[in-house]
């Protein structure tokens, strides 16, 4: 069994500072535009017609993109145990978006 290093162990969502890079699972580029811990943070989105600001769940979240220690770096994103609950209360409630019919 090898040992993941560094480079392999996923990012805590509550380690994203502002100016952090990141890629929503739409897709989309993303930077984050505050220092807020919680489930919903402000974010400048890079979209294909241009730039919006937004809120963005940390469940959107798919992965940090950035440099660390002058190389490219993306990481996973981890969320804490309460994210995880809130996310599927938030699918629970608004299953109807979700429906596959």
């Amino acid at each position: 069994m090898t040992k993941k290093t560094n480079e392999e162990k996923p990012m805590k969502s509550t380690e994203l500072k502002k100016g952090d890079k990141v890629l929503l699972t739409c897709g989309f580029i993303a930077q984050i535009m505050d220092n807020k811990n919680g489930n919903i943070r402000l974010a400048n989105i890079y979209t294909d017609h241009g730039e919006e600001m937004g809120r963005v769940c940390v469940w959107d979240i798919n992965a940090f993109v950035g440099e660390e220690n002058g190389d490219f770096c993306f990481k996973t994103i981890e969320l804490t145990p309460a994210q995880e609950n809130a996310r599927e209360i938030s699918i629970k409630t608004f299953s109807f978006f979700y429906s596959k019919s």
